[in-house]
């Protein structure tokens, strides 16, 4: 479990170059294909947030929550599982597997991405007075055009 705890982001990136085939090779619709990849785009979002360059959990807790520890609260490893896999992964996959099915996840997931995009690009930078953040990259180029 400590395995986990410090290394989901990089099974993700294990995944994803999976979840892209999958899309790719046996996806029935559009839509059905556009949550597989917003699946593959989470996996590489959070990959830059927490193991390139990483700095995601300390700037959230230092900027936006003023944390008097940085490094460890209130976003530490464990609650960053949880929110991340238990949460994130488990809603994107669901919406690409149930797909037109359950169109109101997908929905949620979109809005899901589109709340990164504006986090990142804006909230962030603002907050932090700063160019970059963690996670903005894959927002731009992979959350935005999946999503909008």
């Amino acid at each position: 479990m400590n395995f986990l705890r410090k290394h989901w982001y990089d099974l993700g990136a294990f995944l994803m170059p999976v979840t892209l085939m999958h899309a790719f090779f046996f996806t029935h619709s559009t839509y059905q294909f556009l949550m597989w990849l917003s699946l593959g785009t989470l996996f590489l979002h959070q990959l830059e947030e927490y193991r390139s360059p990483g700095t995601f959990p300390a700037m959230l807790n230092r900027v936006m929550f003023k944390s008097d520890h940085p490094l460890y609260y209130p976003l530490n490893t464990n609650t960053a599982l949880v929110i991340n896999v238990g949460i994130g992964w488990l809603s994107y996959f669901l919406a690409a597997v149930f797909a037109e099915r359950f169109l109101w996840l997908g929905l949620a997931t979109i809005l899901v991405s589109c709340g990164n995009v504006v986090a990142h690009l804006l909230m962030f930078n603002v907050k932090a007075k700063s160019f970059y953040n963690a996670g903005m990259a894959t927002s731009i180029f992979l959350f935005a055009p999946c999503t909008f």
